[in-house]
C-alpha cells in the first residue's frame, strides 16, 4: 500500500473529455435539411457536460407520444431546429428524402399525406412548441436557430448560450467549432461545402420561394428556379 502514489481525483464527467454513464443525454430533433447534422457536428468532440444522444426517438420524427416519452426522462435535454420557412423548402426542394410532393400539391410523409409542404412545417412548428411548454428545469428543452449557427464567433457564443440555458454542459474549442462550419455537415444528400455558401444562399434561395409562395401555385414543381 505504501507504494501506491496519489493522485488528484477528476470528476468522471470531466476526465479526459468523456462523459459518465448517468450524464445528460443531448437529443437533436428537426425536420429534413434543418440542420440537425450541422449540430451533431458543432457538438461532437467539442462538448462537456453532457453527451450527444441517439436512438430511441428518430431526429425527424412527428410522433409527439414518443417525444413526450423522451422528455419526461430527466437525464434528456431536447435541442430542437429551426430553419426560417422559405430557407427549408428550398431545401426539401433539392433534397426531399422521404417527401414526396403529389402533383396536386399535397405532400406525402411517412404514410400521411399533408394538404402542403408548408403544412408540414406547420406540423413540426406546433409540435416544437408544445415541447417549449413543457419544459422546465427537470425536463429541458431549447429551440437552435440554423443561420445563427453559421458564423464562426457569434454563433459559437449563441450555442453555449442555449446549452447553458438548457443545462446541456458547454463548448470547449472555438477552434473545432470553426473546423465544423468550414466542412459538409453530412455526406449524404446535396449539402453545401461550408457556412459561407449557405450564406450565400440563403437570400437567392428564400427569395425564389417567397416568389412560388406568393404565386399560389398548387405545385412546387412550377418554381422553375428549383435545383
Amino acid at each position: 500500500m505504501g507504494n501506491l502514489r496519489r493522485t488528484k481525483h477528476i470528476p468522471p464527467t470531466l476526465h479526459q473529455g468523456r462523459d459518465i454513464k448517468h450524464s445528460h443525454q443531448i437529443h437533436i430533433l428537426g425536420p429534413f435539411n434543418s440542420g440537425t447534422n450541422l449540430l451533431a457536428s458543432l457538438l461532437q468532440g467539442n462538448l462537456r457536460g453532457a453527451r450527444v444522444g441517439g436512438g430511441g426517438v428518430w431526429k425527424h420524427t412527428l410522433d409527439e407520444d414518443a417525444v413526450s416519452l423522451l422528455q419526461n426522462n430527466r437525464r434528456n435535454i431536447i435541442l430542437m431546429m429551426h430553419r426560417p420557412l422559405a430557407s427549408w423548402i428550398a431545401g426539401v426542394q433539392k433534397t426531399p428524402y422521404d417527401l414526396v410532393f403529389l402533383a396536386d400539391g399535397t405532400v406525402s410523409f411517412r404514410n400521411r399525406v399533408y394538404p402542403s409542404v408548408v403544412d408540414l412545417y406547420h406540423a413540426y412548428s406546433k409540435m416544437y412548441t408544445k415541447i417549449l411548454q413543457r419544459a422546465d428545469e427537470k425536463h429541458s428543452a431549447v429551440l437552435i436557430d440554423y443561420f445563427r449557427l453559421l458564423h464562426p464567433e457569434d454563433g459559437f457564443n449563441y450555442l453555449n448560450a442555449q446549452l447553458k440555458k438548457a443545462g446541456a454542459g458547454f463548448l470547449r474549442c472555438k477552434g473545432h467549432y470553426f473546423k465544423a462550419l468550414m466542412r459538409p455537415a453530412k455526406d449524404h444528400g446535396s449539402p453545401v461545402q461550408d457556412y459561407q455558401q449557405a450564406l450565400e444562399k440563403r437570400k437567392e434561395d428564400e427569395a425564389r420561394v417567397n416568389k412560388w409562395l406568393e404565386s399560389g401555385s398548387m405545385s412546387i414543381n412550377d418554381d422553375e428556379g428549383a435545383s
